[in-house]
């Protein structure tokens, strides 16, 4: 067998020549120099690393095998299951499973609200934080019900024009900019839907209307199977104007933080709203109206009313004024303001049906006089 045997030197070589490298022995083991002068060594012999060196991490003078890889665990080494899943560790293995949340989790995972117009039509879609529909490999995911559900196809909703949806085109709210909240429901057969509806606190089918003009109705991507009790979430919310008539057309803003939003959220921002001002008793000739707003928070709808009365005419005891919303009961909305024009007397607002406020005097006498202004804030259940 053919060897080649170094003598031990005592001390370091002279330098090499240019280009050159000299490799000796000494009593610490191998070494070589370079042509610089530089002494490198002693060389070690190079070992195999075990799978607890690459999981420890603790000596770089190993080479790594694929087999140590595999074996220390720190890469994952299961092969993809079901598109969209996460990787997680039970502590000893990698394993592929759906996402794990619970309901106090995001409701939505990859998926954001997108609404449109065209043609007049409104449209709600579901996409994912790519801006496209979701797909096998590019799933949305939504807890419904503490159940985590993937959504693997394009979901949407759309409203034509030509129709009076949620009663947004009454002569209180038509081209009124109104806040819609955005609902992700389920059943069995029907799969995961999608709706849209001016009331926040929908929490299963039977919250909602199913008649296309109430306000109170929600509008879904298939209810073909609906129940009672399926379960609807809240997960975000936007706005669109619907404009009177027979045309009854929709339009959206340009979106805002405030006007689109993209989590739960239970209340709208406060809206304006058009009144219609009658006298209890003959007629007005002339008013002009203030600022009036509404705000709908959960199951209760906060108001703020003003009008100056410029020519009473031959009304008399109460003004009456129409509501943007149908309260819960005739006698569910109360108020207190004043007048703010001419004596500032305290007056009253009170509800005697679902749609309107009658406004009086605290002594139960008419408010309805000739430049006066009554101002008062309301609160109604709906």
């Amino acid at each position: 067998m053919s060897k080649i045997v170094l003598t031990e030197e005592a001390g370091v070589p002279s330098t090499p020549a240019a280009g050159k490298w000299t490799l000796y022995t000494k009593a610490g083991g191998l070494y070589y120099l370079d042509d610089a002068g530089s002494e490198i060594g002693p060389l070690s012999a190079l070992t195999k690393a075990a799978y607890t060196d690459v999981a420890t991490g603790t000596d770089d003078a190993k080479y790594v095998t694929s087999l140590a890889i595999k074996n220390s665990v720190n890469v994952p080494n299961v092969a993809p299951s079901t598109s969209g899943n996460v990787l997680t560790s039970n502590g000893t293995a990698w394993t592929s499973v759906i996402p794990s949340l619970s309901a106090n989790d995001l409701s939505v995972i990859n998926g954001k609200i997108v609404p449109t117009v065209a043609s007049n039509n409104l449209t709600l879609s579901l996409k994912t934080f790519a801006g496209t529909d979701p797909s096998a490999t590019d799933p949305i995911y939504v807890t419904i019900g503490s159940t985590v559900r993937a959504i693997t196809s394009a979901l949407s909703v759309t409203k034509n024009a030509g129709t009076n949806w949620f009663n947004a085109g009454s002569a209180e709210l038509a081209t009124k900019e109104i806040d819609y909240f955005v609902y992700i429901g389920y059943n069995a057969t029907d799969g995961v839907t999608l709706g849209f509806s001016r009331i926040p606190y929908g929490a299963i089918y039977s919250n909602f209307s199913t008649t296309t003009t109430n306000e109170k109705y929600c509008a879904i991507s298939t209810i073909t199977n609906a129940a009672s009790s399926d379960t609807y979430i809240n997960i975000g919310r936007f706005s669109a104007f619907l404009t009177a008539g027979a045309g009854y057309t929709w339009s959206v803003p340009t979106y805002t933080n405030s006007s689109l939003i993209q989590r739960p959220i239970f209340s709208t921002r406060w809206l304006s709203w058009i009144p219609v001002i009658t006298a209890e008793t003959g007629s007005l000739t002339s008013y002009t109206l203030g600022t009036n707003q509404y705000q709908i928070d959960n199951e209760t709808m906060n108001m703020s009313f003003s009008t100056t009365i410029t020519n009473a005419g031959t009304g008399t005891n109460a003004l009456i004024a129409t509501l943007p919303f149908t309260t819960a009961g005739t006698q569910s909305a109360f108020g207190l303001g004043r007048e703010n024009a001419v004596t500032g007397i305290l007056i009253l607002a009170f509800s005697r049906g679902t749609r309107s406020i009658y406004i009086i005097k605290m002594d139960n006498t008419s408010i309805i006089t000739t430049g006066y202004q009554p101002g008062v804030a309301i609160t109604s259940f709906i």
